[in-house]
Order: structure tokens, then C-alpha cells, then sequence
């Protein structure tokens, strides 16, 4: 861990210390992008914080500021975000610490309020809005494995499915390191759940992938 991510970690605790129950702390290192080395509790659509993460890296933001505040989680309008990002002197990304305000309780108040005068409103299930979300990040998901299928080559829109699996079996090791390699650099693995994700649409094993994400963690450490 990088000694400026010990320093924000003590921030994080304090953080969580200090705010209430309706504000959560997360602290990512990109070393380990899979899970937050803190989370002061598991935050209200968990999902969509994932697939937030996942845009601040892909986009590259943190190359122009060194935080973004009170914006919005996709598909859960009452939670917003602010995030700073934690940067080394080259101007690289070292990890994030985020707080993340859940003013559903308000929204809620307001919204009984307002039903007291409009009695036939419904609300969104939070069934749908959880499945919307995840139906988002699996769509990601499959369209970064689908670009980097195609740089190597593979037609994934005119072959049959079967060719496509013979292609895919037919990679060397060296090609699926470079094309976990091109995914994780556009932040894929931040997204929970994504590993699975990626050895189906590879057909490899899950165990596998790992394997392929510690190979070139050990080549970059060299």
C-alpha cells in the first residue's frame, strides 16, 4: 500500500467517525481496485457506485481535477457523491475517497408529503431501479470484452457463435494477457462482479482470469 494511501486511510476512519449514518466512506487503492481497502458501511446501491468508480477511471477525470463533488449515482437519484482523487507526483492515479450522501429519508419525507395531496402516485420499485443498474454494468461490461475481442481481430458482430468460441480457445496466452491487459486498463475490474463476467465471454475459468490479473500485476511491478 502507498504510504499516501495510509495517510488518507486514517482520513477515512475519521471521516466515518465524524459524519452520520446517512453518509458513507469508501477508500479504493487502485492497487486492488476490486473491493475498498474501508468502507465505513456498505453503501445503498452498491452496484451503481461500482459502475461510477469504473467511469472516473475510464474518462480519465482525474487527469483534470483533483475531485469532483456532489454528483449524482446513475439510477439512484437521492444518493450523490463526492470523490477525491489521490494522485502521486506524476499525476497518476493511486486510489479514491469518496463519500457518498444518501438523502433518500429525505426524499421520502418530501414524497409522503406530497402524496398526502396527490394519493394515486406510485412509486418506483426498488426492485426495478436495483435490476436496471446491474442490466447497465453487465451492457459495459460485455462492450469493452466485445472492442477488445475485435482488436485482436475477432469478428464478434458476422461469425457464427461457434467460430467465435474456436477463436477465443485458439488465443495464445500471451493474447488474452494483453487483452485483460487493454481491459484493465479502461477500469473493467472495478465493476463487481465483472470477473465472472469476463471468463464466460472468454470461456476460460474464473481462476484463470486471476491468474491473468496477477501476471500483469508481477510485470508491471518489475
Amino acid at each position: 500500500m502507498h504510504i499516501k494511501i495510509q495517510d488518507y486511510l486514517k482520513v477515512a476512519h475519521f471521516l466515518s467517525e465524524v459524519l452520520d449514518s446517512s453518509y458513507h466512506v469508501t477508500l479504493k487503492d487502485m492497487e486492488h481496485p476490486h473491493e475498498p481497502i474501508f468502507s465505513s458501511q456498505a453503501p445503498p446501491a452498491e452496484e451503481s457506485v461500482d459502475l461510477l468508480a469504473f467511469k472516473l477511471i475510464h474518462t480519465k477525470a482525474y487527469l483534470q481535477k483533483d475531485a469532483i463533488t456532489n454528483y449524482q449515482v446513475p439510477n439512484h437519484y437521492p444518493l450523490r457523491t463526492s470523490t477525491l482523487f489521490i494522485k502521486d507526483e506524476a499525476n497518476q492515479l493511486l486510489g479514491m475517497l469518496s463519500i457518498h450522501c444518501d438523502n433518500s429519508g429525505y426524499h421520502h419525507l418530501a414524497k409522503t408529503l406530497l402524496d398526502l395531496h396527490q394519493p394515486h402516485n406510485h412509486p418506483l420499485e426498488m426492485e426495478q431501479a436495483n435490476a436496471t443498474s446491474m442490466q447497465t454494468n453487465a451492457n459495459l461490461i460485455q462492450e469493452i470484452i466485445t472492442q477488445s475481442l475485435q482488436a485482436k481481430g475477432i469478428d464478434t458482430e458476422s461469425i457464427s457463435p461457434q467460430m467465435r468460441i474456436k477463436s477465443l480457445l485458439q488465443l495464445s496466452f500471451d493474447e488474452k494477457i494483453a487483452i485483460m491487459q487493454a481491459m484493465q486498463e479502461q477500469g473493467i475490474f472495478l465493476i463487481k462482479g465483472s470477473v465472472g463476467q469476463v471468463a464466460q465471454a472468454l470461456h476460460c475459468s474464473t481462476p484463470s482470469v486471476y491468474r491473468y490479473l496477477h501476471k500483469i500485476k508481477t510485470v508491471s511491478n518489475l
